[in-house]
């Protein structure tokens, strides 16, 4: 399986996280200045992509020498750099693509990249995968592995999504609707290390939140006491 990996420009926690999910054969790409993290795990950059407005130019100078390919945009566009790379992740041919880096930072653009997810029908499978928790979008099935406790949350895109299955939740659906805009699919959990999402028609966002990463949350959420 052909898989490319785009790092975007938003932050990344954990960058070591990151690097042990790599794989030797994975193409990598680096939207504009996600390529700090490639750089940063001396990983082989097949391709940087973007206007550059927020890459350092040393960065720049380095990324230009080493990269396989530096494909460069004028700063007024119609798609931003994490649209393009994957426009390009398509036409190179992958069948699955992974995103790191695209949350946090500037919140217009974590919803844009979210929404991107809505629009893959025609991208192969693409993941943003964060320390802690993953979105997936399922155009027909998925099956994901994690652990008992775990939060999933369902959201329907781009209409109301029919036909839903679940296995491996607690709160089970069987041939269900989950319509758009609606809050039906929040806070499942897992019962088992593995859970089965399926969809007839529509499209699903799942959002797959680790226990500890539910927890790390809830406690840093908590008000201080005032004492």
């Amino acid at each position: 399986m052909i898989r490319a990996v785009i790092f975007a420009s938003g932050e990344i926690a954990d960058t070591e996280w990151v690097g042990s999910r790599l794989r030797p054969d994975d193409l990598i790409i680096a939207a504009d200045g996600g390529v700090r993290y490639p750089l940063a795990l001396s990983v082989p950059v097949a391709a940087a992509i973007g206007d550059f407005d927020s890459t350092p130019p040393e960065l720049l100078q380095i990324v230009s020498r080493s990269a396989g390919e530096v494909i460069r945009y004028p700063e007024r566009k119609d798609k931003t750099d994490l649209e393009l790379a994957l426009d390009y992740a398509r036409g190179r041919g992958v069948e699955e693509v992974l995103i790191f880096g695209a949350l946090g930072g500037r919140l217009d653009h974590a919803l844009a990249n979210v929404m991107l997810l809505a629009g893959t029908a025609a991208h192969p499978s693409v993941h943003i995968l964060e320390s802690g928790y993953a979105l997936h979008v399922v155009h027909d099935r998925l099956e994901m592995e994690g652990a008992v406790g775990d939060t999933i949350t369902l959201l329907a895109l781009s209409g109301d999504a029919e036909g839903v299955t679940t296995t491996g939740l607690e709160y089970a659906l069987e041939d269900g609707i989950i319509p758009s805009g609606s809050t039906l699919g929040v806070s499942n959990v897992m019962t088992a290390g593995r859970c089965r999402i399926a969809v007839r028609s529509g499209r699903l966002l799942v959002v797959h939140l680790s226990a500890t990463a539910a927890t790390d949350a809830s406690e840093s959420a908590q008000l201080p006491s005032g004492r």
